[in-house]
């Protein structure tokens, strides 16, 4: 039964960690999104975020678009549209008024954090292992 409790403990730890990525945001100027809407023919177009960091932004790369109302909104790059009046992207059922953007944020994998991300959870999962498998008393079986 022990061992059982431990698996359950442990599994979910180790899945979680697995799954889970570190990624790093980057603001950039609402004016950018034009730049990797769906008018865009070229791929792997290159922003600087307002902070100086320069971005390539890849068809995988995370785009999130924060309204004044707190609201988030994901999209992917080289499927919306940004007009002089408002943004559209129809795979996510989204017309935005240009006015109520409040900041757009690139998302990219931190590949070294989530390295040690994953790491640190498999540490974990074999730290606890060894730490009840070291204090398990005998096993007597069934008696």
């Amino acid at each position: 039964m022990r061992k059982i409790s431990v698996t359950l403990l442990v599994l979910p730890l180790f899945v979680l960690s697995v799954l889970s990525g570190c990624y790093s945001g980057y603001q950039v100027k609402v004016e950018d999104l034009a730049r990797i809407g769906s008018e865009t023919q070229e791929r792997g177009v290159k922003l600087t975020s307002t902070s100086g960091e320069e971005l390539v932004v890849e068809e995988a790369t995370g785009v999130e678009v924060h309204d004044h109302d707190g609201l988030t909104y994901r999209l992917q790059p080289y499927t919306f549209k940004l007009t002089s009046t408002q943004l559209v992207a129809p795979e996510q059922d989204l017309v935005l008024p240009i006015g109520t953007i409040d900041r757009v944020e690139i998302r990219k994998l931190n590949a070294l954090g989530t390295i040690g991300l994953v790491g640190l959870g498999g540490a974990a999962a074999t730290g606890i292992v060894i730490g009840i498998a070291a204090t398990a008393g005998e096993d007597t079986g069934f008696e």
